[in-house]
């Protein structure tokens, strides 16, 4: 009880900071002040993880994010580094967290960003979970999955990409979340369907997400494919990434005799 306790106070002097801290001039404002914070999918369920998205104007890349629940409460701590000149950091300026799949209920978010380890700026968030709709039957939607380069090594920066077509129009990616532990890849691409009219043709899409394989080896890929939080296609594949010892060919090749003109 007495450790609840003081989590709860931590919590909550945290949420007063976080409070004081939103309501900043912008001759104050610092490198990583938030600016948008907001969670997907729309409307959360009970059956797909909410993740939470916080994006700030500067082009910065994170560094760690930290998070603390009590309840329906969290407090979370993103940490941001700025990029060493000249490097480019895909996703800049965006950070995501998953909250996991939640029960029915209201919930609070206090945000802080902070930036080389300086308070930037704050925000509250708050946000309903909503039941999962009725249960659907699996769908064929899945046409492909590849990675490239074909032949990858452990210096590449490897993509996965996802090829599938839906019955019809109007369906929208709501999140992605790829996860990476030891030799498995895991890509969940939760989406939701029409709520109008639409075309009654086949629409297909094209998904890719980046996958840095630093351990040779053999890698198993999992795709997933959710419809209003349920799973209705699977997919899996698998790769090869080669150690890289300095030597490996790129096409186009170059060879000594197209140095010269003809």
């Amino acid at each position: 009880m007495d450790k609840y306790r003081i989590s709860m106070g931590l919590l909550l002097a945290m949420a007063a900071v976080t409070t004081a801290q939103s309501i900043t001039l912008p001759s104050l404002q610092r490198k990583g002040a938030i600016e948008d914070a907001y969670v997907s999918p729309t409307p959360p369920t009970t059956a797909m993880p909410v993740v939470l998205h916080v994006t700030v104007a500067d082009a910065l890349k994170v560094d760690r994010i930290e998070k603390q629940q009590i309840g329906n409460m969290y407090m979370i701590r993103v940490y941001w580094t700025e990029p060493t000149a000249g490097s480019y950091v895909f996703g800049a300026g965006h950070a995501q967290e998953s909250l996991g799949v939640l029960a029915k209920g209201t919930y609070r978010l206090f945000i802080q960003s902070l930036c080389n380890n300086l308070l930037a700026g704050s925000k509250q968030l708050s946000f309903d979970v909503v039941d999962a709709p009725a249960p659907i039957t699996m769908l064929d939607v899945i046409d492909n999955v590849w990675v490239t380069p074909y032949r990858p090594t452990t210096s590449d920066t490897a993509v996965v990409h996802v090829a599938g077509t839906w019955p019809t129009a109007g369906y929208v990616l709501s999140v992605s979340i790829t996860r990476l532990a030891g030799r498995d890849i895991t890509v969940d691409l939760y989406w939701s369907a029409p709520q109008d009219a639409v075309a009654q043709v086949e629409t297909p899409f094209n998904y890719e997400t980046p996958v840095k394989m630093n351990i040779a080896g053999t890698y198993a890929i999992h795709v997933r494919v959710y419809l209003g939080g349920l799973l209705v296609d699977s997919h899996e594949t698998s790769v090869e990434a080669k150690e890289d010892n300095g030597t490996s060919w790129s096409w186009p090749w170059v060879f000594p005799w197209d140095m010269f003109a003809r």
